[in-house]
């Protein structure tokens, strides 16, 4: 289950992402800030969830210098997306993909991000994206999603990310 971001919401606007958000200083565990944004974001209520456990930590910036990501890995049941309660304020639409369609050969793919000038000696890197979803995924929702895969069902995701260096 994926969203796509509000439009009105100040940073990464339209992008897909999984539901999810800031700690608050009241929340007893990442695992409750997970539910809690969850349902605050798409309605589903935290009982509704199987906590797996929690991956490690992923800078959400690329210059290290940004908040720390953990995703956290939980199941649901069948969830009937069009009964769900959106916040307009986070969430534009959302969309759901399975393991197996995300594990298809034809689902993935890279891109390739190169420096920019004035880009602080920071070198190119290459990302997973997954392009026959009913969105294009990339940035952090990709990694996340390709850890999981190679996690989750490594004989069967077989797709590697391959990055070649820079040549000068």
């Amino acid at each position: 289950m994926m969203t796509v971001r509000s439009r009105k919401l100040p940073k990464y606007r339209g992008q897909i992402s999984f539901p999810g958000g800031n700690v608050d200083a009241s929340d007893p565990s990442l695992e409750f800030t997970a539910l809690r944004e969850t349902h605050e974001e798409v309605g589903l209520e935290p009982s509704a969830f199987d906590i797996w456990g929690q991956m490690n930590p992923i800078p959400a910036a690329r210059d290290g210098r940004g908040k720390l990501v953990y995703p956290i890995l939980a199941r649901t049941g069948e969830v009937d997306v069009s009964k769900l309660g959106l916040s307009d304020e986070e969430v534009e639409e959302i969309f759901t993909v399975s393991i197996k369609h995300l594990c298809r050969p034809e689902s993935s793919g890279v891109t390739r991000f190169r420096p920019v000038k004035n880009n602080n000696g920071l070198p190119s890197y290459t990302l997973p994206v997954y392009v026959s979803a009913p969105h294009r995924v990339w940035g952090l929702t990709s990694i996340i999603i390709h850890m999981t895969l190679n996690l989750l069902v490594p004989d069967v995701y077989t797709f590697k990310v391959r990055h070649t260096p820079d040549v000068c």
